[in-house]
């Protein structure tokens, strides 16, 4: 049984602004390590502007294991990642990618689209250090989005030295896409709390009985174990585009930086954004 640690002026958050919001006010807070700042709500916050901002989920969760390939260093693995994810950028940018069928050669289209993401590293006896991702694919950019990550994961995992096969388990690519609105809200939810179950085991508060709080239980990740240390500076993160700085810009706070934990995960961001277009049409025809 876990018992609440002793409240110092380190432990209890002091120093830590960027996290400060995510705690109800008037309750004493904790800290048992040294990371400056709550991870899961950052990247809560991410997802939910995305939602909001776009009016879409995230449809695909991406597993990519180069330690089943043989690399073990961590850092190399988190490089192996970035790079992977730059150049996906650039490729769904482009809209178009070259396919070859009956030996024949066409360029198949499917528009360009950015490409917003959030990742956790994480590291697991059974499997080593991997990463997974969540964003957002399109059924027409599916298969071919499929098939190009996993060769450049692949090429760049050879770059690395991989001393294993790396076909198949390399890169796991899941995609859900219902026709009910809620299905799909509760995948991209579920998801997240199992990709960030690694993350905050040391932030939290103490209720007014006394009780301590993780961040975990607050955002439901509690279900999920927990990860084995890793060398790397960095185990999280998004795209720019939905970032901290361009939250910043668009003037947007999620349910989680405004303290309410009732609806975090009800697909309110959809309603959001609806109402936001049904206002746009409205002003524009008063504009005319």
């Amino acid at each position: 049984m876990w018992s609440p640690p002793e409240v110092t002026k380190e432990s209890s958050g002091e120093g830590y602004p960027d996290d400060s919001s995510f705690i109800p006010e008037k309750l004493e807070r904790f800290r048992l390590g040294p990371r400056p700042r709550c991870e899961i709500a950052a990247l809560y916050n991410a997802v939910s502007f995305y939602n909001r901002n776009t009016g879409r989920l995230f449809n695909t969760h991406i597993t990519i294991s180069p330690s089943v390939a043989g690399i073990t260093d961590h850092k190399e693995c988190a490089r192996i990642l970035s790079q992977v994810l730059h150049e996906a950028g650039k490729w769904l940018l482009r809209g178009e990618t070259l396919v070859t069928r009956r030996r024949r050669s066409y360029r198949q289209l499917w528009g360009s689209s950015d490409f917003s993401y959030v990742y956790v590293h994480e590291n697991t006896r059974e499997i080593g250090m991997h990463t997974h991702v969540l964003t957002d694919v399109t059924r027409l950019q599916l298969k071919p989005f499929r098939d190009w990550f996993r060769y450049r994961a692949g090429h760049y995992c050879r770059q690395a030295g991989a001393t294993d096969d790396i076909s198949g388990s390399l890169v796991r690519v899941r995609w859900h896409q219902s026709h009910v609105e809620s299905d799909n809200v509760w995948r991209q939810w579920l998801w997240f709390r199992y990709v960030t179950k690694s993350l905050d085991p040391d932030l939290g508060y103490y209720d007014p009985d006394g009780r301590p709080v993780t961040m975990r239980e607050l955002f439901k990740t509690d279900n999920f174990g927990p990860s084995e240390p890793m060398a790397c500076s960095k185990i999280s993160g998004c795209s720019h585009s939905i970032s901290e700085g361009a939250r910043r810009r668009a003037g947007f706070r999620s349910r989680a930086e405004r303290g309410d934990y009732t609806r975090l995960y009800d697909g309110h961001e959809l309603e959001e954004y609806k109402q936001g277009v049904v206002h746009q049409k409205v002003q524009s025809k008063l504009d005319i």
